[in-house]
């Protein structure tokens, strides 16, 4: 055999693996998309979490914005129940209130800390705990909680044709204030799309919360009744299991009303978060 028959050969050798990696993606596409959460142990990803907070307590304006560069790594994963840890990398944080804005200390206590936590096979996260000492966390809890909790959307597990849809209800949650959280989301699978070499699933959530239960703030408890709707929409890579971009906002307004009495005092809230896989 002549060495450019040799070289023929080999190339088509090579290359078949490849075009039938190809063909099963085509495949794999076109009946659906296996929209399941892969846990490594000793897996690690980097990403870049921007976050915009916006409330209006009664006139009272205030913000909070966050940009971030964090490592989540899987510690360990065994019958659904897998030991995930995110380290804070690099953290830019401000606030602005009464129109003013300054630098968030928030962001400098964050960097270089590790959070422990847990997620199950469709993404539900719970066990949010600092790995080590954590000065201030009672105070980094509320802004962090948040971010790690909605960190992975909620998938079926399952096959879905382009076109379909999931649903999602959890059961009703309580947050760190006391606030009762119910929440409904519809995801619809729109489309596939190519993106830096990817094949990338594109889904878009509706997601509508209802507030209730009491809240114990500085300035008092108060009695909560509240609306929340949102919009979301995440690229799934099926070939890594995993989000390779987010994006979603929420809006919330709620009456606040006091325990000791009074007029209820009208709260607007706007929450954004983004994340990208670095």
């Amino acid at each position: 055999m002549s060495a450019v028959v040799e070289v023929v050969v080999m190339i088509r050798k090579m290359s078949l693996p490849l075009i039938l990696v190809a063909l099963a993606v085509a495949a794999w596409a076109a009946d659906g998309v296996n929209f399941s959460y892969r846990f490594q142990p000793g897996a690690a990803e980097r990403h870049r979490v921007k976050v915009n907070t916006e409330a209006d307590f009664g006139g009272m304006a205030m913000s909070q914005v966050a940009d971030l560069e964090v490592s989540v790594k899987c510690v360990s994963a065994a019958e659904g129940r897998n030991v995930m840890q995110l380290t804070v990398d690099k953290a830019d944080m401000s606030r602005t209130m009464f129109g003013n804005m300054e630098k968030d200390p928030t962001g400098e206590m964050l960097v270089g800390h590790a959070i422990s936590f847990v997620v199950d096979g469709q993404g539900k996260v719970d066990e949010v705990a600092p790995v080590g000492y954590f000065e201030g966390w009672d105070q980094i809890k509320r802004f962090i909680d948040p971010v790690i909790k909605n960190w992975y959307v909620h998938l079926p597990g399952e096959v879905v044709a382009i076109g379909g849809e999931w649903t999602h209800d959890p059961p009703k949650e309580t947050d760190e204030s006391g606030v009762e959280v119910t929440s409904h989301s519809v995801y619809k699978f729109k489309e596939m799309k190519k993106d830096k070499g990817r094949d990338l699933a594109q889904v878009s959530v509706d997601v509508e919360n209802t507030m209730g239960g009491k809240s114990a703030t500085p300035a008092g408890v108060y009695d909560v009744d509240g609306k929340g709707k949102g919009k979301y929409e995440f690229s799934f890579d099926p070939a890594t299991g995993a989000v390779a971009k987010f994006r979603g906002s929420i809006d919330v307004d709620m009456n606040l009303t006091p325990q000791t009495g009074g007029d209820p005092v009208v709260t607007v809230m706007g929450y954004t978060i983004e994340r990208e896989l670095l």
